[in-house]
């Protein structure tokens, strides 16, 4: 008997953990509990029989039943498994998807992955009796956690019925919305009441609606069309509010897709708003991007829909670059961008607005002497643009050289291995000669550059292929014919569950710090982490948002750049803290203060944002808030219903 149960198991396709199990004719069984499962399927119960015969093999499990199949749980009475045809039946089963509990006198599980209900029940109750529900025809499920509902009906008495609106949202935790989804909360001062609607759906066309009022100050209504498809979605909002005594409208869309081959993608971006809406504007754009071995093509149009949006229309702006390839036996690698535009900038009544196109190309030549390599590259840049006064070519060009030579060598530790880079490079560049100026780095500045520095990276050695868990580089670099050397040091340690990133740069002229940054990310705890971040500029640092911004340099002189708000020196720190204290509680404290400034007083900014989620559904939202400006307190009750 030992002998034919053991075969019996070993010829089973699933792992079976039966307590005392009693093996009769083909069957085995168990009243005492058990779990078989294998890659999809799992069923944990009190009382099992699992069959085996030829080609048929059937489970037949209930008592305290859970399933866990293709990502989804299962509860119920009973469950029959066949698994020839990998398809099965749960007997007065439920499901959760999002906010919402499905039930229904059968659940038919399928070989895809999918589920479905017939005559199912919707409710936001875990209790199998709860105070209220919806009826449906029909419930599917899929693998993608994509939830359809068919012939939902809101059941009055056993004999009368409200029909309601087809529904379709996915379960997952980063897209999943309830129908109906209701906030009351204190904002400005002022009670605000938001409700939002899933109006159902229509093939692969889902509608939803929601109305925000604002006590004695605006009401704003919102109608959004979301359409779905394989390779991607759109959505559209059209939004009409009365703020005071006037009226506005809002016009936003987004979308993205991806080719089926994930070689074409795209993204829209759409904000279109009537001048006196004063909440915040969002980008507008179109970009579509290609991907081949051997090229990249990506085409943009930007253009300005609100006033005051962007200083630089982009219509179009269309992009081809070749990716390096080699040029026969020479050695040398070649790299190709294409660029052509049609551009206006925005930030005066006589700003720049024609036709731009750049051909750029680049090679470069590594070349081994000794255990050092030496890398010289050249790039030429042409440049033919069109001033809108004039209407006429302007053409022009650029040329960079430089050449790097770098020593590696790397030595093996028991868990690590180091790698050490001391290097030295050159760099050179001609100016523009165009009077045509569409972006800062076309300022007729020739800039040439000195670097030399050392690098210096730890690898995991049980991880090959895995980013380094340290990284450090240290360099002395200046312009050429200007004794300005400046040196600046860019750290980078990464952990499983901290991250820790600095910069900093001495200017040995001055000689002072010109700035420096640190910024620290850490998981405490799966229910705790922190962020923090210290930031300081000195007075000479005043191209902070771009250092390659050279324009101020050329355009001011020194002392009128250190008497400016501009080169207001700064300390900011600021900080982020998360904690869950399960199962309802969470906390999210943050901090940010700026000291050390001349021209501008200190921004002190705090804030506290308590979530209390009181049941399935219902939640409750307290935001504390502490700035230079004054105290402000936010409260919101949210129910899914």
């Amino acid at each position: 008997m030992n002998l034919i149960f053991s075969c019996f198991l070993l010829a089973s396709s699933f792992i079976i953990d039966l307590k005392n199990p009693v093996f009769s004719d083909g069957t085995l069984s168990t009243h005492e509990g058990g779990v078989i499962q294998n890659e999809d399927l799992r069923i944990q119960a009190e009382s099992f029989s699992y069959t085996k015969k030829g080609k048929d093999e059937w489970i037949i499990a209930e008592g305290n039943l859970l399933v866990e199949y293709a990502g989804q749980a299962f509860t119920g009475k009973s469950v029959t498994w066949n698994a020839e045809t990998k398809e099965g039946v749960i007997y007065e089963g439920r499901a959760s998807a999002s906010s919402w509990f499905l039930g229904g006198e059968k659940i038919l599980l399928h070989s895809d992955g999918s589920y479905e209900i017939d005559g199912g029940t919707l409710t936001n109750s875990p209790q199998r009796d709860a105070s209220w529900g919806l009826s449906a025809e029909s419930v599917k499920g899929y693998k993608d956690e994509e939830v359809f509902v068919e012939g939902l009906s809101a059941q009055l008495t056993p004999s009368a019925a409200i029909p309601l609106p087809d529904l379709h949202w996915s379960a997952s935790p980063e897209t999943a919305s309830s129908p109906l989804h209701t906030a009351l909360g204190w904002e400005g001062g002022r009670p605000t009441l938001t409700t939002h609607a899933s109006l159902g759906t229509w093939r692969n066309v889902s509608f939803s609606s929601d109305v925000t009022y604002r006590w004695l100050y605006d009401l704003e209504g919102t109608l959004a069309t979301e359409y779905s498809f394989k390779e991607g979605n759109l959505t559209l909002q059209n939004s009409t509010g009365l703020e005071g005594k006037a009226w506005y409208y809002k016009l936003l869309g987004s979308g993205s897709w991806q080719s089926s081959n994930e070689k074409t993608e795209g993204e829209l971006l759409w904000d279109k708003r009537e001048a006196f809406c004063t909440s915040e504007t969002g980008p507008t754009h179109l970009w579509v991007a290609h991907r081949e071995p051997s090229f990249l093509w990506t085409g943009k149009i930007a253009p300005q829909l609100n006033s005051a949006t962007t200083l630089r229309e982009e219509l179009p702006a269309l992009a081809l670059s070749m990716l390096p390839r080699s040029l026969g036996s020479t050695g040398i690698f070649a790299t190709s961008r294409c660029e052509a535009a049609w551009l206006r900038m925005h930030y005066a009544d006589n700003s720049p607005c024609g036709g731009r196109c750049e051909l750029m190309q680049e090679l470069y030549r590594p070349t081994f002497i000794g255990p050092a390599l030496f890398t010289p590259h050249l790039r030429a840049t042409a440049l033919l643009s069109t001033d809108s006064s004039l209407r006429t070519p302007s053409p022009s060009a650029r040329l960079e050289y430089g050449a790097e030579l770098s020593i590696e060598g790397a030595r093996s530790y028991p868990t690590l291995l180091h790698r050490l880079r001391p290097y030295l490079s050159f760099s050179g560049l001609t100016p523009w000669r165009s009077s045509t100026l569409f972006s800062t780095q076309d300022s007729n500045l020739a800039r040439s550059e000195l670097r030399c520095g050392i690098q210096n990276l730890f690898f995991p050695k049980e991880e090959l292929g895995s980013p380094p868990l340290f990284t450090s580089d240290l360099f002395l670099h200046t312009p050429v014919g200007i004794l300005s050397p400046r040196l600046s040091l860019q750290c980078q340690m990464q952990l499983s569950s901290f991250d820790i990133t600095g910069t900093s740069s001495w200017n040995t002229l001055r000689p002072t710090w010109d700035e420096a940054n640190l910024l620290c990310r850490w998981t405490l705890h799966r229910d705790a982490a922190l962020i923090a971040e210290a930031r300081y500029r000195s007075p000479y640092s005043w191209r902070r948002a771009d250092s390659l911004h050279n324009a101020l340099d050329v355009a001011y002189r020194e002392q009128e750049l250190l008497n400016s708000p501009l080169s207001d020196p700064r300390i900011a720190v600021s900080a982020s803290l998360f904690l869950r204290l399960p199962p309802f509680l969470e906390m999210t404290l943050r901090a940010k203060n700026s000291f050390h400034q001349l021209h501008l007083p200190s921004a002190p900014n705090y804030t506290i944002e308590l979530v209390h989620r009181i049941r399935s559904g219902l939640a409750f939202l307290l935001t504390y808030g502490f700035s230079s400006s004054g105290h402000s307190f936010d409260a919101n009750i949210s129910l899914d219903h």
